[in-house]
């Protein structure tokens, strides 16, 4: 009659790794991640390219941004991670000491950043959705009788090739008609 909380939940809960799963997932973590990618992002990019190399800095940034979006996060968490992203990049890339500014270039770079987080967002909402597809078609090819890899081939060869059973319809043609020359001969 009443069931243990671990009974409750175990009946609950979806599958791991269904997109079900990314709902329940505290925010928090993927945020704390998306921080982890910025850092990273920025330290690449001070590293690899000079301080007059701004666009190359930036674009580094977007190419992090975009590639965290893509692995399937909420949207709203890879659009705090552009934030984030802009952020690092104004204060620590662009101006020096942490510096922030607020021109028509900075407010450009944002623009930049949230555009990559959301075609990273929308590439992961595609692959999901083609994913999903995917499933639904081999799920019900796998329900029809006479599917390949259900055992029953001769059904699929018979509507797939006619009556002809694979044969070539000009060797049929071929045949007949050197049969019925043979038939006239004798």
């Amino acid at each position: 009659m009443f069931r243990s909380s671990e009974e409750a939940t175990a009946t609950t809960r979806p599958a791991v790794g269904t997109a079900a799963t990314a709902r329940l997932q505290p925010a928090g973590f993927s945020l704390a991640g998306g921080f982890l990618v910025v850092v990273a992002a920025t330290v690449t990019a001070s590293l690899s390219f000079a301080p007059a190399e701004i666009t190359a800095r930036v674009l580094i940034m977007a190419i992090a941004v975009c590639g965290y979006a893509a692995c399937g996060i909420r949207v709203t968490v890879s659009l705090a991670t552009a934030v984030t992203a802009w952020l690092f990049g104004t204060g620590f890339l662009v101006n020096g000491a942490g510096e922030l500014s607020f021109g028509g270039s900075d407010l450009l770079r944002l623009g930049l950043l949230v555009v990559a987080a959301l075609g990273g967002s929308t590439y992961a909402a595609t692959r999901r959705a083609a994913g999903r597809r995917l499933r639904r078609s081999s799920e019900i090819a796998a329900t029809e009788p006479g599917r390949p890899g259900d055992g029953d081939h001769d059904q699929h060869d018979q509507r797939r090739h006619g009556e002809l059973g694979g044969r070539k319809p000009w060797r049929l043609r071929e045949r007949r008609d050197l049969q019925d020359r043979r038939a006239g001969v004798q």
